[in-house]
């Protein structure tokens, strides 16, 4: 089943794809029985068939099905889960348990969990910012690419797909970079929810507790001079600009929401 239901995904986005569009989308299943090869076969069968493609597809679910998403609040004993609709909102939770970020945790897919259990990190207050306007928005500027820091790592590479055919070919050879490394970043599912920001961040806490998480995407946004915008809570509200080196290397000591990446393209 997560193999069907996994290209049935990629057929919602790319009608037909390719072979290797196939061979790049079949990551993060396992199989014990019948083998990759045959499974592999039957779903490359899509690749430029656009009516099986189609048929494969279904029909795409509708957003008016869900309808607009509302604030959340769960709780149980000591531990709250809570999503804000906006940023603002975000603001007085993160200092709910003072200066103390092991108490406060920003999540989107919360993939992390994965690596890191209780026994290392197990904050009483996670604050879903999956549905933030603010931390999603996208646009092309004469300074590069502004990109929300709540951006999965599978809409991020659909965006630098797009982005880099309107770029010259000698100011793209650095997002051509990201864009491919982002296909070795752990696999479909967790790209499909994990973001940008919770990668960035990962490290930064791993370095303030003095194990630090090898992260090659921020590697590579430190060597293209990307830029960081921070809402920075105390003593008021305010936005702050850094390097993402100097966010991994000396972050502010007091709570904050990282906003938004700013990729240059190559000079």
């Amino acid at each position: 089943p997560g193999f069907v239901v996994q290209m049935a995904g990629l057929l919602r986005r790319k009608s037909p794809p390719t072979a290797r569009d196939v061979e790049d989308h079949f990551d993060g299943n396992l199989c014990r029985c019948t083998g990759y090869r045959p499974i592999l076969a039957a779903m490359r069968s899509f690749a430029g068939d656009e009516s099986a493609a189609r048929a494969g597809a279904g029909l795409p679910p509708s957003a008016a099905w869900l309808g607009a998403a509302r604030p959340l609040h769960f709780s149980s004993g000591e531990y709250e889960w809570i999503r804000p609709n906006t940023l603002a909102d975000v603001f007085p939770l993160l200092t709910r348990f003072g200066d103390d970020p092991r108490q406060v945790k920003l999540v989107h897919g919360n993939t992390s969990a994965g690596i890191y259990k209780r026994s290392v990190e197990d904050p009483r207050l996670l604050i879903d910012v999956s549905q933030l306007p603010e931390l999603s928005r996208f646009e092309r500027t004469e300074a590069g690419l502004r990109i929300g820091a709540a951006t999965t790592l599978a809409a991020l590479h659909a965006l630098l797909e797009r982005s880099i055919e309107a770029v010259p070919a000698d100011r793209a050879a650095g997002l051509c970079m990201l864009r491919d490394h982002l296909l070795r970043i752990a696999n479909v599912q967790v790209r499909a929810v994990a973001s940008l920001a919770g990668n960035i961040m990962l490290v930064v806490h791993r370095v303030r507790a003095g194990s630090p998480f090898p992260s090659d995407l921020v590697t590579l946004l430190v060597a293209l001079g990307a830029e960081a915008v921070l809402d920075v809570v105390k003593p008021e509200p305010h936005e702050v600009r850094c390097s993402v080196e100097s966010l991994v290397t000396s972050p502010p000591r007091v709570p904050f929401v990282l906003r938004s990446l700013l990729i240059p393209e190559a000079q």
